[in-house]
């Protein structure tokens, strides 16, 4: 951590090429690994930083399972930060805003909808006007800004932050996340072990 600090890198690749003494990373956790007898692996990390006019707020949920910053610009309101934080751990959300949305991903969303409400003989003209509905209620579950503030439903996290507050960074970090498992075929390894 305090060389993720010092050399704030880009990327984890970046990280681990920076020097701990002699050193880089990637050796210093390849010799920890040899030491402990356990892989120890750096898979994550973001570097965050902010001006004073800016609050950071953290969530650790589930003793670390579960990590959230949120970096506000304009607000120096950390306890504000820090509810976002918990909301953010609690909901999940995959972006923050609309905008940072893929548009492959509403290009797909928009194929599938569009297919559904063909098939439940929708005319073309309704159509348009039903996706608009129907992209809105995806964005209200995926983008952070558009979700109801966990604490007070009535309002939704833009309007908590009201208009010149902005989320300028959410990173959420979850244990195991982008772990893919590896799954077996117990069938095809009896097969392969007979032949």
């Amino acid at each position: 951590v305090d060389v993720a600090l010092q050399n704030k890198p880009a990327t984890v690749e970046q990280a681990l090429t920076d020097k701990i003494g002699a050193d880089s990373l990637q050796d210093h956790l390849n010799n920890l690994t040899i030491k402990i007898g356990e892989k120890i692996s750096l898979r994550r990390l973001a570097v965050v930083e902010k001006d004073s006019a800016d609050a950071f707020g953290a969530y650790s949920h589930l003793g670390g399972k579960i990590s959230v910053l949120i970096l506000l610009k304009n607000s120096t309101d950390e306890a504000l930060a820090g509810d976002i934080a918990m909301h953010a751990a609690a909901a999940n959300p995959k972006y923050v805003s609309r905008d940072q949305v893929p548009a492959e991903m509403v290009a797909k969303e928009k194929e599938i909808y569009t297919e559904q409400l063909k098939q439940q003989g929708k005319p073309e003209a309704a159509i348009e006007k039903i996706l608009v509905g129907k992209l809105d209620k995806l964005y209200s579950e995926i983008c952070l800004l558009e979700l109801p503030f966990i604490k007070d439903e009535e309002k939704t996290i833009q309007k908590l932050l009201g208009e010149n507050v902005s989320i300028a960074r959410m990173e959420r970090f979850e244990l195991g996340e982008g772990i893919e498992k590896e799954t077996k075929d117990f069938a095809a390894e009896v097969e392969a072990q007979l032949q």
